[in-house]
């Protein structure tokens, strides 16, 4: 862990990504960031979702 633990929060980081033209190391990329901001944050657990455009996300309804 990077940060200090301040209090004894803990959240779900939810991270969603949309665009048609996201190649696999922006992917991977995107996944490695959130993952160590869930790790500094001292996220329960996180998650990371791509979507091809943000009517999407919208149908997933998030």
């Amino acid at each position: 862990m990077h940060h200090a633990i301040r209090n004894n929060n803990r959240d779900v980081l939810s991270v969603l990504f949309y665009g048609q033209d996201i190649t696999p190391e922006e992917r991977q990329t995107a996944e490695q960031i959130v993952k160590a901001n869930a790790l500094n944050r001292n996220a329960l657990s996180y998650s990371v979702q791509f979507y091809s455009d943000s009517g999407k996300i919208r149908e997933d309804g998030l």
